[in-house]
């Protein structure tokens, strides 16, 4: 009888640290997330500036297709020479299909094969498949991080 009782409160012991436990890390998360927000803006005007940080600005895009391929067109205002990511480029098509990234090995940037961007107005082409069931609902996606927990999804309309 005294081993069914120990065996009760040991568990119980058990159940009571596992809780005390998961409530730590539950207000551990709610600490570490707290002003965490993803704001999705829609941009319908082709020649819509955007600031997608310090030192770079959407100044136009242009988006068409060709049978299954997508190609956009975006000019970017660099106030000073760096490099571009396009990690953070998607082809959205919708909400069934999981947004497309685009190959790196198809970026042009002002003409030329590279990812450097010069001080100044940059023209930028990529190139990606499109699902043939999405024809009319595509659009370009740049998910931009401004700040900590802080992350902006601009839908280029078309």
């Amino acid at each position: 009888m005294k081993r069914k009782s120990f065996l009760k409160i040991i568990i119980t012991l058990v159940l009571i640290g596992a809780i005390c436990l998961m409530i730590r890390n539950k207000l551990a998360v709610n600490q570490k997330y707290k002003d965490f927000r993803i704001t999705e803006k829609n941009v319908q005007s082709a020649s819509q500036k955007i600031e997608l940080n310090d030192n770079l600005t959407v100044t136009k895009v242009v988006q068409t297709h060709k049978e299954t391929k997508y190609y956009a067109t975006v000019n970017i205002y660099a106030k000073k020479a760096s490099e571009l990511s396009i990690n953070n480029w998607y082809l959205y098509e919708n909400k069934n299909i999981q947004p497309n990234q685009f190959d790196v090995d198809y970026l042009r940037i002002n003409g030329q094969a590279t990812k450097q961007m010069k001080a100044g107005n940059n023209t930028i082409k990529i190139f990606t498949y499109l699902d043939s069931k999405a024809l009319q609902q595509y659009h370009l996606t740049i998910v931009a991080h401004p700040q900590k927990s802080k992350y902006l999804i601009y839908n280029f309309l078309r």
